[in-house]
């Protein structure tokens, strides 16, 4: 993912499995930060109302959404995929679900 941040324009023999494949990382680093029954991972108290997003290294989940953004506007027809592949609606229920846990990040 560094390697394709740092030249987006490079020329993907197959950019819709790397999209698909960067999604799937992608839903995998969110829902490391999302609330679940068993507790809460990589958070901390910002202030009595509000928590922060904390990494320990370089964050992943920053890395994976910068490439899927670049590839969706180098190839414009891999938009229409993302809701063929229904992470529009999932991108949408985890977006509440952050929002619901009152998480804030920098």
């Amino acid at each position: 993912v560094r390697l394709y941040l740092k030249e987006p324009t490079y020329h993907l023999r197959d950019p819709t499995t790397f999209l698909k494949q960067l999604l799937g990382r992608w839903s995998q680093e969110i829902k490391l930060f999302i609330p679940s029954k068993v507790g809460v991972k990589k958070l901390t108290r910002l202030n009595d109302s509000k928590q922060e997003v904390v990494t320990t290294k370089e964050d992943q989940l920053e890395l994976v959404t910068s490439a899927i953004v670049y590839l969706c506007k180098i190839h414009d027809g891999l938009c229409d995929k993302l809701a063929e592949w229904g992470y529009i609606t999932q991108s949408l229920q985890l977006l509440h679900d952050v929002l619901i846990a009152d998480m804030v990040g920098t």
